[in-house]
């Protein structure tokens, strides 16, 4: 279970370093908040702030929303992965 919460806060690290940086300062007190849940195992919370800033301001991203989906299928979140992906398949012309 450890390693499977590593590949997961491996996924949310590498999405918000997808951010734009207009993003991240406009999110940043949000972010603040997304790195106190990944200090705190909070995984969960973590990928709902963060999925909620793509959703609001960056959801045209393909590579930021295939990396949330990745995170969202390695926690068993699959609602949010097949949202996740049904979004990545629009942009993509699918």
């Amino acid at each position: 279970m450890i390693q499977s919460w590593a590949i997961t806060e491996h996924y949310l690290v590498q999405a918000k370093a997808l951010l734009d940086l207009d993003v991240m300062s406009e999110h940043s007190e949000s972010l603040y908040q997304f790195d106190e849940f990944l200090k705190h195992n909070e995984l969960g919370l973590a990928f709902e702030w963060l999925e909620s800033i793509a959703m609001e301001s960056q959801w045209n991203s393909i590579k930021l929303l295939e990396v949330l989906k990745l995170a969202a299928d390695n926690m068993s979140r699959f609602e949010r992965a097949n949202v996740l992906n049904r979004r990545i398949n629009e942009l993509s012309g699918q």
